[in-house]
């Protein structure tokens, strides 16, 4: 393994005016009995998030110019982030799948957890060229995937992709070798993910998870 990725989670934070992202996090945290024993029977209840991204490192492969730790410690700003981070988002005046620096992106450390999945050279290659090319072809925002999620059915747009969807098309897209065999087949089970199952798919094949804020593991895979 010679690179890797992060799958980022934005946390969700009750009165903050985003009602959308309070409301997915409920919803689907709430009904998660319903998919919970595909990957494991038991969802950790402090694995919570309402919106998922995929972070590329810069060319050097850094994720950030210094330690989160230091930065936020010492100037109690956002961390000065390298790298992409490609979604489908309606954020940032952006509607559908875009690429975005991950500078723009990461504003608040805070509120992002991740995971950090080692890839082969080709993985990467094959993930990051797939992104790109998907960022270019304008694919928009899926509202009404959005929407089904508090419906008694899923809606799937074929021409659109929400930020879950993007995420774990991408993954699938580039994992290729033996190692990442067991992640790819949880990955493929479902086209259209909600990010609590993305993020717990991804949990259940052991994969720890991090804070940006602090860069220390804030949930292991065997709690």
């Amino acid at each position: 393994m010679n690179k890797s990725i992060r799958v980022l989670l934005y946390l969700p934070k009750n009165r903050d005016g985003s009602y959308l992202d309070n409301a997915i996090d409920i919803h689907t945290w709430l009904y998660r009995w319903t998919w919970q024993k595909e990957v494991g029977g038991h969802i950790n209840p402090a694995l919570r998030c309402s919106h998922a991204e995929l972070w590329f490192p810069d060319e050097q492969g850094r994720y950030q110019y210094e330690t989160p730790l230091m930065v936020y410690a010492k100037t109690n700003k956002p961390i000065k982030a390298c790298g992409q981070c490609y979604t489908s988002t309606l954020r940032d005046k952006v509607n559908g799948v875009a690429m975005r620096p991950a500078s723009r992106v990461l504003t608040t450390p805070a509120r992002w957890n991740y995971f950090n999945i080692e890839l082969t050279d080709s993985e990467y290659e094959s993930m990051y060229n797939y992104a790109l090319f998907q960022a270019s072809q304008n694919i928009r925002y899926g509202k009404l995937t959005i929407a089904s999620f508090f419906l008694p059915f899923r809606i799937n747009e074929k021409s659109c992709d929400i930020c879950s969807e993007a995420v774990n098309r991408a993954l699938v897209h580039g994992l290729q070798v033996p190692s990442h065999s067991r992640l790819l087949t949880a990955l493929s089970k479902i086209e259209v993910p909600s990010p609590l199952r993305l993020a717990s798919n991804i949990f259940a094949q052991g994969y720890d998870l991090y804070s940006l804020e602090t860069g220390e593991v804030v949930l292991w895979h065997n709690e």
